[in-house]
């Protein structure tokens, strides 16, 4: 499984934007999505409704740490970070199921 972790403070509308186009990828079925948000950041937990997502309010500041504790979290054995900003391509998943699967 893949674990894609973005890490957020207050990119609410590039974080809708990054949601909804990652939503929309073929083989999104086969990873699971964490937020992880800033302890000041102003997103609820109702505020996202992708059922895939994983809303994860960090206990201090920081991108490393907001990285880190996902990562603890996450279910995955590939983890791919992203930023709110960041459009993976479309075939970014099966791109890295193809690039591991063929060791």
């Amino acid at each position: 499984m893949i674990s894609i972790i973005i890490p957020a403070h207050n990119d609410w509308d590039n974080l809708v934007e990054l949601l909804n186009y990652v939503a929309s990828i073929q083989d999104i079925n086969q990873a699971e999505i964490i937020v992880a948000l800033s302890p000041e950041s102003s997103f609820n937990i109702g505020d996202v409704f992708h059922p895939q997502v994983r809303l994860l309010r960090c206990a201090q500041k920081g991108r490393g740490v907001q990285m880190n504790e996902a990562s603890r979290l996450a279910l995955g054995t590939i983890l791919v970070f992203l930023h709110a900003d960041a459009r993976p391509p479309s075939t970014f998943i099966s791109d890295i199921n193809k690039t591991t699967n063929a060791r």
